[in-house]
Order: structure tokens, then C-alpha cells, then sequence
């Protein structure tokens, strides 16, 4: 909805920065993964080379594009401390498979 808003160029800078908290609450939740934000950055380089958005609208949409960019580095960290605490549980079953099985 935010998107179309925006395509059609209705969208003023309260949206946008609207837009920007759901995205970010998005991220906090776990729930968009960083295929779909790489695809909302194309996404918004390709309306920006149409030049539907105004001058506002750009400003903002820096300042989020970098705010994203602080995101993704997040969802790395924490994807990386996911798979080391899942080779921990992982470790861990195995010794005790080990210990029951003596």
C-alpha cells in the first residue's frame, strides 16, 4: 500500500517517515529477511531514476537507505549468532547422546 502510495506520487514526507518506523519495527520482529530488503532497495533506485518522488521524499529516503544499511549489518550479527548457537545445541545433544549411550 505504502509502495503504490508512493508510485503514484501521493505520498508525502509523514508517509514516508511512517513507512520508514514499519520497516524498521519489520526488522526488529525477525521478520523481513535480507533478500527482501535488497529488493526493496532496488526497488526504490528504480522510482528514483523515474523521478516520481519529490525532493523531500529523497532526502528521507537517504536517510532510511542508511538506516538500512545499520539493519542489515544487524541481521547479520545476529544470523551469525544464530548458527553459532545452533552448533552449540547441536555440540551439546551430541555429547549427551554420548553420555547415555555409556
Amino acid at each position: 500500500m505504502a509502495i503504490a502510495f508512493v508510485i503514484n506520487g501521493v505520498a508525502d514526507i509523514e508517509n514516508a517517515i511512517a513507512f520508514v518506523i514499519f520497516v524498521i519495527v519489520l526488522f526488529i520482529n525477525g521478520v523481513a529477511d535480507i533478500e527482501n530488503a535488497i529488493a526493496f532497495v532496488i526497488f526504490a533506485i528504480v522510482l528514483f531514476i523515474h523521478g516520481v518522488a519529490k525532493v523531500d521524499f529523497v532526502d528521507a529516503n537517504v536517510i532510511f537507505t542508511e538506516a538500512f544499511v545499520i539493519l542489515a549489518n544487524a541481521n547479520v550479527i545476529f544470523t551469525e549468532a544464530f548458527v553459532i548457537s545452533a552448533m552449540l545445541a547441536t555440540m551439546l545433544s551430541l555429547c549427551f547422546c554420548d553420555i547415555r549411550s555409556r
